[in-house]
């Protein structure tokens, strides 16, 4: 059973102003704090915490509710990186074409234009490294939302 949303939010906020810095030169998100972000953003890094969970489960780690925040025990090897952030660009990718969004250049989120809406096969390697980033938080998340994480026996 997941906690309630305030830790969700504060999640997502966390995870924003840790990786604006990282956000590719053409995001208007790149120097805007959560606080000040749309809420279809705000949205967006709420599912991205969520999804945290489904992509530790789809690498065939045990996740278990406990409902209490901890500190995380595992570290994810390169490999499941590497797989979790194939995972998690595609489930950005199908959020983002439900959304309206549509591949192109340059990049216009008021026109709903993103370069990165691509196969994984596609993505240069600094667009790769930022799925990277965020799946590499997904131990952290889990715990954080009350789940512990650990490797089959």
């Amino acid at each position: 059973m997941p906690l309630p949303d305030p830790p969700v939010e504060a999640l997502a906020a966390w995870m924003h102003e840790r990786l604006r810095d990282r956000l590719d030169t053409g995001s208007p998100w790149r120097r805007t704090a959560y606080a000040d972000l749309p809420e279809e953003i705000k949205a967006a890094n709420r599912e991205q915490v969520l999804a945290a969970v489904d992509h530790l489960r789809s690498l065939g780690l045990r996740v278990e509710a406990t409902g209490t925040p901890h500190d995380p025990v595992i570290e994810l090897t390169a490999e499941e990186v590497d797989a979790a952030a194939r995972a998690e660009h595609e489930r950005w990718v199908a959020a983002k074409t439900a959304a309206g969004y549509r591949h192109g250049r340059p990049r216009d989120d008021g026109a709903r234009v993103h370069p990165d809406l691509e196969p994984w096969e596609a993505l240069d390697e600094a667009t790769r490294d930022r799925d990277r980033d965020r799946v590499r938080m997904a131990p952290f998340l889990a715990a954080r939302l009350g789940y512990s994480v650990s490797r089959p026996a």
